[in-house]
């Protein structure tokens, strides 16, 4: 399956992409584009029209019935998109290749590239293997990525928790002091100072969560535009419903830690009543 590409430079917005150009004469078993929802199999691009890959639209905003611009070998010209294709190649477009061919002035039918299932000899075409050890290693690198912002996320949500409940500590050290020696158990204390500010923590959480995912969303999308590199963003009921339990956890670690304060703050404030007293 022969197929032409270029390197482009795309005009998205407010935006300069780099992308490579690919050309098919003909789809068939050996390889064949998808539409969004991979349920039909793409014929070959009419001329005039392009597949865009699902990062730039994702990323940048182009969608189906928008006009292109791409530069090809310093010259303009503009695609009308017609699929976003699930499958395409990472930071890739698809046209017709005889149309691709007219612009880069080579013959009908040239071709730089070649698919096959078939064995060709060592260095001729990329192999099976090494393509997929190539989308492995981009895969590896998109997760790592989404992963350090989780794990940032996290961290900063922690920090929060834990001043929050501090300044809430020190103003409240003498309180706690007051209702110790007026009968109340640390556990009593605890509930009183601390535990009240778990209804709020759920409180905030149902309010804040869909400005969050909005804000992370934008994030990685400034991300990906910052590296040139589509990093997917998906939410579901599941990571919804982990990051509360994530938040409940945190909470509990600080509620315990707050709680051994309380207790220090007491004993040392009886050691001391009691070396005054001596």
């Amino acid at each position: 399956m022969p197929y032409l590409e270029n390197p482009a430079e795309l005009i998205a917005g407010r935006y300069e992409i780099e992308q490579t150009i690919i050309g098919f004469y003909h789809v068939n078993s050996v390889y064949h584009l998808q539409n969004e929802n991979k349920a039909v199999m793409l014929p070959v691009p009419e001329t005039g029209t392009v597949y865009i890959n699902p990062g730039l639209s994702k990323t940048y905003g182009v969608n189906i019935g928008d006009t292109l611009t791409a530069y090809i070998n310093g010259e303009r010209h503009t695609f009308t998109v017609s699929y976003i294709a699930a499958n395409a190649k990472s930071a890739s477009i698809y046209v017709n290749a005889n149309e691709l061919a007219e612009i880069l002035g080579v013959p009908a039918g040239a071709y730089n590239g070649v698919l096959s299932m078939e064995q060709m000899p060592s260095g001729a075409v990329a192999t099976k293997a090494g393509r997929m050890e190539e989308l492995d290693r981009n895969a590896v690198s998109n997760n790592i990525s989404g992963v350090i912002n989780q794990v940032i996320g996290v961290i900063v949500g922690a920090v929060l928790i834990f001043l929050a409940l501090y300044v809430n500590f020190q103003d409240n050290t003498r309180d706690m002091l007051i209702l110790y020696m007026m009968g109340y158990r640390i556990k009593n204390i605890r509930k009183l100072l601390i535990d009240v500010y778990l209804p709020i923590v759920w409180a905030a959480f149902l309010f804040t969560i869909v400005p969050g995912i909005l804000l992370a969303r934008h994030i990685q999308k400034s991300l990906s535009i910052s590296i040139n590199e589509y990093m997917p963003f998906e939410v579901t009921a599941i990571t919804i419903l982990f990051a509360f339990v994530l938040l409940n956890i945190i909470y509990c670690l600080l509620q315990s830690l707050f709680g051994l304060g309380i207790r220090r703050t007491i004993q040392k404030e009886e050691i001391s009543e009691f070396v005054y007293a001596e």
